[in-house]
């Protein structure tokens, strides 16, 4: 039987065909034992090469600090006094007009005297015939005239007319109501033509300089505040004013356990009113501390504030710290940390407590020297 010529160029395109197909076959099967005999596929090695983190870091030594304790106050006069009327009778002049400026010994108002005056002049001249009369048994006794008694009765009767006659001059007196220090007029509640009993008020003075800034601290915070001190205040507008602490108080008060404090600043000009709402520093003392740039400060995952540190080995160490307060607004004082520590200042953000980094060396961020 005779078989097909089979042509030679499709024998050539078969053995090519073939051979191409043996090819994969070995390369599928070389692979296939390469990552069965368990060397590091090439994403493995990508990921084996990665390089550690750099980041910034600087050393930070901390300085001492004031520390200080903050409550909010409110300013009041030094000195408050009611003048009340010394006795009965209508007020027939007014001198000083509610919130006027007045200085000591100044008139606010009188009270008419009606017949006080007309008595004053009698128990006056009672009072001189009473010494003429004293003046002359005095002097018969020492020639022998008189007794002893008669001396002493003549003394008695001047006695008692001197306590008369001082007695007008003080009813006499109280017919006039004097500021008894400078200050303002604050309330004056009579009126020309007034009538007023004894023991009713007519004006009320208040000295507003020096001022006072009241306010009330914890027991936990009264054992380092001390007389003398000084402090400051910070008003409504920002405005600081110093002071000097004027009072503590050696009693609790019995419903919110705090102690008071007086901080007494200058008010010259009378600018300051009573009543404003203030913030009070008070000096307790001094104490180690480090000033950081607000950046630095990271929260941990449990809501502690605190910074990134590198150790020795390369290890990054979250701190949680407290924040004592602003140095500037973008700076602040910071505790609980050694006294010389190398922090993260740039990259803390993407590395994690107990990573590995290389750290860079840099300056520090701003330091300050003090802060309120």
């Amino acid at each position: 039987m005779k078989l097909p010529r089979i042509s030679s160029s499709w024998l050539i395109a078969f053995l090519f065909l073939a051979a191409v197909a043996a090819w994969l076959l070995t390369g599928s099967i070389q692979t296939a034992g390469s990552n069965s005999g368990g060397a590091p596929s090439a994403t493995e090695q990508q990921a084996e090469a990665q390089p550690i983190k750099a980041v910034r870091v600087a050393e930070f030594e901390a300085q001492t600090r004031d520390t200080v304790v903050r409550v909010t106050g409110h300013t009041a006069a030094s000195r408050r006094v009611t003048l009340k009327s010394e006795l009965d009778g209508t007020v027939d002049e007014v001198l000083a007009e509610r919130g006027a400026a007045v200085a000591e010994g100044d008139v606010i108002a009188r009270i008419d005297p009606e017949d006080r005056k007309a008595r004053l002049a009698e128990a006056e001249a009672v009072l001189r015939q009473r010494q003429a009369e004293y003046d002359a048994a005095k002097k018969l006794n020492q020639r022998g005239y008189k007794g002893d008694i008669a001396l002493a009765e003549a003394a008695a009767q001047l006695d008692a007319a001197r306590a008369a006659a001082k007695r007008a001059q003080i009813e006499m007196g109280n017919t006039v109501v004097a500021a008894p220090f400078g200050g303002v007029l604050e309330e004056r509640p009579v009126e020309l033509g007034s009538y007023v009993k004894t023991g009713d008020p007519v004006a009320t003075i208040v000295d507003l300089d020096p001022l006072r800034v009241v306010g009330f601290v914890t027991e936990g915070e009264i054992a380092g505040i001390r007389p003398g001190a000084e402090g400051e205040a910070v008003l409504p507008g920002g405005r600081t004013v110093p002071g000097k602490i004027a009072f503590v108080s050696s009693v609790a008060d019995e419903t919110t356990r705090t102690f008071r404090v007086e901080l007494e600043i200058a008010n010259p000009d009378g600018s300051l009113a009573e009543g404003l709402t203030s913030e009070v520093r008070l000096p307790t003392g001094t104490s180690r501390a480090h000033v950081v740039s607000l950046s630095l400060l990271s929260l941990a995952d449990d809501g502690r504030v605190g910074v990134k540190a590198v150790d020795e080995n390369g290890t990054v160490r979250f701190m949680p710290v407290a924040v004592l307060g602003n140095v500037d607004p973008g700076t602040v004082w910071i505790a609980g940390l050694p006294d010389r520590v190398r922090l993260i200042t740039v990259g803390h953000e993407f590395v994690k407590d107990g990573e590995t980094v290389q750290p860079v060396p840099s300056a520090p961020l701003a330091q300050a020297g003090a802060a309120g």
